[in-house]
C-alpha cells in the first residue's frame, strides 16, 4: 500500500502544479477573482471545477496510504 500511496501522491502533486501552470497569474494561495480573470476551458478545468484542489486532495490521501494509517 505504501508505493501505491506514494504514486497517488505523486499524482496529485503533478495536477497540483499543472493546475497552477495553467491558471497563470491569476493562481494564488487565497481565493481571489479579479474582474480581468477569464474562464478557463482547457484539459481538465471543463471536467473539473478545482484541479488544484483534487491534487491537494490526492496529495493526502496518498500520505495517509504511505505511512499507512487509516
Amino acid at each position: 500500500m505504501g508505493w501505491l500511496g506514494l504514486l497517488i501522491m505523486l499524482g496529485g502533486l503533478v495536477l497540483r502544479y499543472w493546475a497552477a501552470k495553467t491558471f497563470g497569474k491569476f493562481y494564488t494561495k487565497t481565493l481571489q477573482t479579479p474582474e480581468q480573470q477569464e474562464i478557463i476551458q482547457q484539459a481538465l478545468y471543463n471536467i473539473i471545477r478545482h484541479p488544484g484542489y483534487l491534487g491537494t486532495f490526492l496529495m493526502e490521501i496518498g500520505a495517509g496510504l504511505t505511512i499507512a494509517n487509516w
